[in-house]
């Protein structure tokens, strides 16, 4: 089970790698599956590694956030506007997510801690598709 562990964040990662794009509906997708990952992988490697369930809670409850605000962008992104209009919305919509996942204690396992920050990196990545515009 070790082993498998082992591969998850990796696969994890590889996964990120390869859906990473330019196009609007790519960039959404992306980072959708980046997520959807972290979901399946944080439960798994959770029980593997005896992670504490209130730091599982507080990460499941920050992918939950980058999901609301992933939805929020493909709506302003849809919508009209101009770039510059819809890049301050999506800034906005990621603004108390931007900076990561303040929830990851000293002694998480580096398995959790992997995951974690891939979805934190896919955020940043994401959101450097919408540059702010000088005023």
């Amino acid at each position: 089970m070790k082993g498998i562990v082992s591969i998850i964040p990796v696969l994890f990662l590889i996964l990120a790698l390869l859906t990473t794009g330019c196009q609007t509906s790519t960039v959404i997708a992306t980072l959708e599956g980046v997520v959807s990952a972290a979901e399946i992988a944080i439960p798994v490697i959770g029980a593997a590694t005896g992670l504490n369930p209130a730091t599982s809670a507080k990460i499941v409850t920050y992918l939950q956030e980058v999901n609301i605000a992933t939805a929020q962008a493909s709506t302003i992104l849809a919508g009209t506007g101009t770039s510059a209009q819809k890049a301050a919305q999506i800034a906005k919509a990621f603004a108390s997510i931007a900076a990561g996942c303040n929830c990851i204690p000293a002694g998480t396992p580096q398995e959790v801690v992997t995951v974690v920050n891939a979805v934190a990196q896919a955020v940043l990545q994401f959101l450097t598709n919408f540059p702010p515009t000088p005023a």
